[in-house]
């Protein structure tokens, strides 16, 4: 699989927003175009950091050569901070297909930078195959999933109407390869193995590659869906949100989302692709009296997940007719109070979230209004935690200083800026709560989310 670089300005914006076409160039093609081609180790990032829209420096270690370098040289790729430019971190290995002049190399935008490592993928097939991979016609096709790549996927080619169908299925990394096909039109078709689907049914994904000449390279992706599925009825009455929460999860893939965020309005929902593993099935309730408020629900009907039941699901496995509904007869608490800065200023639009000390996420959350007031309900009886939080872009760091060293969680491209946790035991059936930043208000802050 490959990895893209974008690249688009933005009028006004303090930096890059990166937007551009799929790049249909084949490895051959980027092989030839590109003078430093290699596999190759980021040894050590400065600064190593996982805040992007930093200018850092890549220190990059050669550990095979293609073109244009040598296997242990060492060398640095600087990189300019927007979004258009690659974040790396120590340990992190790629293809490198790089532009400019030697001493000062470039990851050109817009276009192929970055392959798989992969020994399987498409990219090593082809550079370890040299010099034969780079003679006659080449055909390729990649299989992947939502989470990965498909292994023992059928693909056929057939061309002319003379010719005998081609088949393979593919390597563990989702690829196949034809090679010294002559010139002309071939239909791909991928038929999905066990445990897989195309995603609208049909019993295979096709597509058409044009070999030019007997020179020529070309290739094509298929992607198909788990073929899992999870369905069944909240029964709570309001608005809600399902997802899957997987028990171990994998580093920057933690949910499986419905489709449509939300159950229909007889309270019906299906979630589908599923990757097999094992999950908590929770339910995020939203209040209609107050949608300000959300609470957090398990199945089967459990408000806390040390309570919830593990569902497994496995390869080709649907499961039906699961059902989530609110305890009977739940005593609720309310907490409420005000939100501020250090300066007296309201923090605006923030979560203010409880949480049990069992718990990886919140179990009751609210959202403060413009004078940052919030009102929030907890289940009565469970000892926990009350914080608040404001979701702020990278970007802002720089215009507002004060948050660069606030106690905070990484969110992608966003810092989630945090108060200490206040300690509730939920003795009493309404309780004040007030939150403040140790840090004054940034005027930035608004300006940059388009307030007055």
């Amino acid at each position: 699989m490959w990895r893209y670089l974008f690249a688009v300005l933005l009028a006004g914006a303090p930096a890059f927003a990166c937007s551009c076409s799929f790049s249909d160039a084949t490895v051959r093609e980027v092989w030839k175009a590109r003078p430093y081609v290699f596999l190759g180790t980021v040894v050590a990032a400065v600064p190593d950091t996982d805040q992007s829209y930093i200018p850092h420096v890549a220190h990059i270690r050669v550990d095979e050569a293609f073109k244009g370098v040598q296997k242990g040289e060492m060398l640095d790729l600087e990189q300019g901070g927007t979004s258009c430019d690659a974040h790396f971190r120590s340990g992190q290995r790629y293809v490198f297909y790089l532009a400019g002049t030697r001493g000062r190399y470039q990851l050109p935008w817009c276009s192929i930078a970055l392959g798989s490592p992969d020994p399987e993928g498409e990219d090593l097939l082809f550079l370890n195959g040299l010099p034969a991979t780079a003679k006659g016609t080449r055909l390729s096709a990649v299989v992947y999933s939502k989470w990965g790549s498909v292994p023992g996927a059928p693909v056929t080619i057939t061309g002319s109407p003379s010719m005998r169908p081609l088949v393979k299925k593919t390597n563990s990394a989702g690829v196949v390869e034809f090679y010294g096909l002559p010139p002309g039109e071939y239909k791909v078709r991928v038929a999905a193995p066990t445990g897989y689907r195309v995603e609208d049914g049909r019993p295979e994904v096709e597509s058409s590659v044009v070999l030019k000449n007997d020179s020529a390279s070309g290739h094509t992706y298929a992607r198909l869906d788990y073929d899992t599925s999870i369905s069944g009825t909240v029964l709570t009455g309001g608005a809600a949100r399902v997802e899957l929460i997987p028990v171990s999860p994998v580093p920057g893939r933690n949910r499986a989302w419905l489709d449509s965020g939300r159950p229909s309005e007889d309270g019906t929902f299906a979630i589908k692709n599923i990757e097999p593993g094992s999950y908590w099935l929770r339910v995020t309730l939203e209040d209609r009296k107050n949608p300000r408020f959300t609470s957090t629900l398990y199945y089967p009907n459990v408000r806390t997940r040390a309570n919830a039941k593990v569902i497994t699901i496995e390869s080709a496995r649907k499961l039906q007719d699961m059902k989530v509904a609110l305890p009977a007869d739940e005593p609720m608490h309310t907490i409420h109070g005000r939100f501020t800065y250090s300066d007296g200023k309201a923090v605006a639009e923030a979560r203010v979230v409880f949480r049990t000390a069992a718990e990886l996420d919140h179990l009751s959350a609210a959202s403060t209004d413009d004078d940052g007031a919030f009102r929030l309900r907890v289940p009565a009886g469970l000892k926990g935690t009350v914080h608040g939080a404001l979701g702020v872009f990278d970007l802002e760091n720089r215009e507002c200083p004060q948050f660069e060293h606030a106690e905070s969680e990484r969110q992608g491209i966003f810092r989630s800026l945090q108060t200490p946790n206040i300690p509730l035991d939920e003795s009493e059936a309404d309780k004040e709560v007030n939150l403040q930043f140790p840090f004054p208000s940034c005027p930035a802050h608004d300006r940059l989310r388009n307030k007055k």
